[in-house]
């Protein structure tokens, strides 16, 4: 099988699934543009690349952050079965996205479904992902849960949509967005009781962000009619005032040729990376203030899927805003990436160490810690505002003090 892979409308190259993997050729024509999609492992050249690791669905990596995650897999899995399918290879599934994909890129020719911009009911998206979830095999799953869930990455259940400025007209939008609307993804709370409070916690977490300094995307939360508060934020992959224009987005995972779940993954690299990429010491700066967050919130889900980087049309990298930003745990007891090899009871003296190594200086350093300690003593007050049940807010603040302390 052959797939065109287009930015920005504009053919890129050509993938060709044969018998021992996946293979990935430049278009002529896009190599006299000069500009680079992804530098570090698929850099814009002459010659064939491939086959690529089984960990990235033997995809180069910019091509495989397109594919979705969890949830979305298993979305097109039903979707596929509904159609008495087989199960699809990771070009298929390119192939059935097309262009209902996040980032610039996108995939001909498709032979999946177009985004008919159907309105959306949360309470019946949000029952569907409750029965994709829980393994429930019963029904028919919600429309607007088939064309727009399966093209976001992440574990949690999620929609693209088109929503109006004040959040009364919701549509799907995985592809165009109408005009006078903006392009949002939408994180379902599904009826088991922690996942309904799970809109509420993120959206909390994103202010106390904000507060702590990283930048963050225009987030809400929305309630359906069942009383479920899901959270909203607003897609960082498309310019926010001409939503139909797509910005090129690369995770960390994706630019590295990284297994996302790899546990031996460092903070340094990831800086390293990002200097390399950027060459902005704001950035540098902003990053190191993310992994402070990270680890001060208990935000352990910081794995290199949870990265990211945008790519403006003349060719510049920045960071993306930060995002999936929660209290949550793994199953590594401390967070996914390390901080000088160390994932548990890092002090001030970790994140100095760290901070010299990259030329970011002493008061900066300082200011950054100071900046994160004050916004997370205020969490029971991001968490009231936002909704945050009473248990989960004392949980939350038990652990953030234990943090604090440790950091000492």
């Amino acid at each position: 099988m052959r797939l065109n892979v287009l930015y920005r409308g504009e053919r890129v190259g050509q993938l060709l699934e044969a018998k021992d993997g996946v293979y990935f050729e430049f278009d002529v024509l896009f190599l006299r543009a000069k500009i680079e999609l992804s530098p570090i492992e698929l850099p814009s050249r002459r010659g064939v690349f491939g086959p690529f690791p089984s960990w990235q669905a033997g995809l180069p990596g910019v091509i495989a952050d397109s594919l979705p995650d969890k949830f979305g897999m298993e979305v097109l899995r039903r979707r596929f079965e509904e159609k008495q399918l087989p199960r699809p290879s990771p070009v298929e599934i390119l192939a059935y996205q097309g262009n209902r994909t996040m980032g610039a890129l996108t995939y001909e020719p498709c032979d999946g479904e177009a985004d008919a911009m159907i309105p959306v009911d949360l309470q019946a998206a949000a029952e569907s992902a409750r029965k994709i979830v829980e393994h429930e095999h019963q029904g028919m799953l919600d429309a607007a849960l088939l064309i727009s869930g399966a093209t976001a990455g992440g574990a949690q259940p999620k929609i693209l949509v088109a929503m109006s400025p004040d959040g009364r007209v919701i549509r799907t939008g995985s592809d165009v967005i109408p005009e006078g609307m903006e392009a949002w993804m939408i994180k379902l709370a599904t009826g088991r009781d922690q996942l309904r409070n799970i809109g509420c916690l993120e959206h909390a977490y994103a202010k106390m962000a904000a507060a702590a300094g990283l930048e963050v995307a225009p987030c809400t939360l929305i309630e359906d009619q069942d009383g479920a508060r899901h959270f909203a934020v607003r897609r960082f992959d498309r310019v926010a005032d001409n939503p139909n224009e797509r910005i090129h987005l690369h995770t960390y995972a994706g630019l590295r040729h990284l297994d996302f779940r790899d546990a031996n993954l460092d903070y340094s690299e990831l800086l390293r990376t990002t200097m390399a990429l950027t060459h902005d010491a704001g950035a540098i700066d902003q990053q190191f203030r993310r992994m402070v967050f990270n680890i001060l919130a208990h935000n352990r889900d910081d794995h290199a899927k949870n990265f990211s980087f945008l790519m403006t049309p003349d060719g510049h990298w920045q960071l993306a805003p930060a995002y999936d930003l929660m209290f949550c745990e793994n199953d590594l007891a401390g967070n996914w990436m390390q901080v000088d090899g160390k994932r548990t009871n890092i002090t001030t003296q970790d994140f100095v160490a760290l901070a010299d190594n990259f030329s970011i200086t002493r008061s900066t350093t300082m200011g950054i810690l100071a900046d994160v300690t004050a916004a997370t003593k205020r969490w029971p007050a991001f968490a009231v505002a936002s909704g945050v049940g009473e248990g989960y807010t004392a949980m939350v603040e038990r652990s953030l003090t234990r943090l604090r302390d440790d950091m000492n």
